[in-house]
């Protein structure tokens, strides 16, 4: 569903900028998901092009959590070196796609415009996107406008309009 699909791509979207964002922009720390020994998409990406000191990098620094430093540089670096960046965006693209895909399925209606909107259709960058959910919408009204159009029910697509679109 357009909600699903748009979810993974914002989630891949803050993996990345986690890497390669700046604090006042992404609103955390640059490495904050590394600190935290997440494994996300970009890292995956990493270890499955690794070679055996790589891996053996990874496994100490994700799984052990045996960090110092200098490993996020290394980290990045290993990152940067495989593609894992460029790949996990070309995901989350893909992913982005799906969603605006599952918007045509949808009837006709000014909240669908909404949700065509919201999620990148118009120019808007991917980070742009992203900035804009963080800041003012929650993924809760998302799926409500996407249920709404479903099932035409008139009240909630009015209740969700209102939240996505406060006076």
């Amino acid at each position: 569903t357009y909600g699903d699909a748009l979810g993974v791509a914002f989630q891949i979207v803050d993996d990345l900028l986690d890497y390669g964002g700046t604090a006042a922009v992404i609103g955390k720390n640059t490495g904050d998901d590394f600190r935290e020994r997440k494994l996300t998409l970009p890292v995956i990406k990493a270890v499955a092009k690794a070679d055996a000191a790589e891996r053996a990098f990874w496994v100490r620094v994700i799984e052990k959590g045996q960090q110092g430093d200098g490993d996020l540089e290394q980290a990045i670096a290993l990152l940067v070196k495989h593609g894992a960046m460029a790949d996990a965006r070309r995901e989350a693209l893909a992913w982005a796609a799906t969603a605006q895909a599952a918007l045509a399925a949808l009837p006709d209606h000014p909240l669908r415009e909404m949700l065509h909107a919201f999620e990148g259709a118009g120019g808007r960058s991917f980070p742009t996107l992203v900035r804009h959910a963080e800041e003012r919408w929650a993924s809760f009204p998302v799926l409500g406008a996407e249920w709404a159009l479903k099932t035409g029910n008139d009240a909630i697509m009015e209740q969700t309009r209102a939240m996505l679109l406060p006076e």
